[in-house]
């Protein structure tokens, strides 16, 4: 039935242009109705390719929803390893059943040394990997590199005991020169699970690839204080001149050109890394005169795009005291005492 109506639609089109020749031009006649024959003929073949091509999309989406729904009810260890630690992984050996299920012993692709085990049952997945790294990196080292750490063993960490504030430098010091000497022998994108412990003070250490070794003392120095105030705690195996040299609030009022903003989140955030504080630029526009917020670069999905008196810049949406300066000529005045952040921007 459709094949007729589509025959009968062609023939209606066809009859509408004959009335434009003359019955004595037969063969431009001719040719005419080969003209829309042939591009009819073209569309009916473009709409089955197309209808061919969504087929197989479907058919391909199906299949991958399916594959994602079987990853997540039956996990392939391989997988989850090399998605979660961002490596590859090599299974040296498996004891398991039909499923998958049961016991895996793996180890980092180029570092043999470090063999662990992983046990599935079902969607779960146990394994040992950052505590067998972080094990063989303090067996491998040589007794006078550890000799001056009090060290405590723990199942999947290692913490080094600190008895006060005034050993945390040179312990530091200690750990950054032993963790960089011992870097290149450890696998890749893994973090040791070391923590250093004050009484009642724990934290992980994390060395960043551009941490000096001032900065890395900074950042943990910094950390200890802060909580040391924030927690009201006695503070006088410090000096008033360490507290001052290291310490600033986590966060401060600011005051934009004598308004002081009050909205939720509108505060400078301290930069422990980068010894300064930053704010978010968006949130302090409407108090700048002259300074108009109007778009982002790359589709939205970019940096943010400011108009300020007359040019266009682009900045990060968290702008460090340093970037104010030096794009706005601001004055900035910081109160410690009071918790705020004057800026001047005129």
């Amino acid at each position: 039935m459709k094949k007729v109506k589509s025959r009968r639609k062609h023939e209606n089109v066809i009859s509408m242009y004959e009335n434009d020749f003359e019955k004595d031009n037969p063969k431009k006649k001719k040719n005419l109705i080969d003209i829309i024959n042939n591009a009819m003929n073209k569309t009916i073949v473009s709409i089955k390719m197309l209808g061919i091509i969504l087929f197989i999309i479907i058919i391909i989406s199906i299949f991958l929803w399916y594959k994602s729904i079987g990853e997540r009810l039956n996990p392939n260890v391989k997988h989850t390893l090399e998605s979660m630690y961002n490596q590859s992984f090599i299974i040296e050996d498996k004891q398991t059943d039909k499923k998958g299920n049961g016991k895996y012993i793996a180890y980092p692709k180029g570092y043999e040394d470090y063999k662990f085990e992983i046990i599935k049952d079902g969607r779960k997945i146990e394994e040992n990997y950052i505590a067998v790294v972080t094990r063989e990196f303090w067996k491998k080292q040589p007794q006078e590199k550890t000799e001056n750490f009090n060290l405590e063993y723990k199942e999947d960490s290692v913490g080094i005991i600190i008895e006060n504030y005034d050993e945390l430098e040179s312990c530091l010091t200690d750990y950054y020169i032993l963790y960089k000497e011992s870097e290149k022998n450890i696998p890749d994108k893994v973090v040791i699970n070391t923590y250093i412990v004050i009484e009642d003070y724990i934290e992980y250490l994390m060395i960043l690839d551009e941490d000096t070794v001032d900065d890395f003392v900074y950042k943990i120095k910094y950390n200890y204080i802060n909580y040391i105030i924030e927690q009201e705690k006695d503070i006088n195996g410090i000096s008033q001149d360490e507290v001052e040299k290291i310490w600033k609030p986590k966060k401060l009022t600011l005051i934009v050109n004598g308004t002081t903003i009050k909205e939720e989140e509108s505060e400078a955030h301290y930069l422990e890394d980068k010894k300064e504080y930053m704010v978010y630029l968006k949130q302090i526009t409407k108090y700048i005169d002259g300074l108009e917020f109007i778009g982002t670069t790359w589709f939205g999905f970019g940096k943010p795009k400011y108009k300020y008196n007359g040019k266009n810049i682009t900045l990060d949406y968290a702008v460090t005291e340093t970037k104010l300066k030096e794009y706005f000529n601001a004055q900035i005045d910081i109160s410690i005492e009071n918790k705020t952040m004057k800026i001047e921007i005129h």
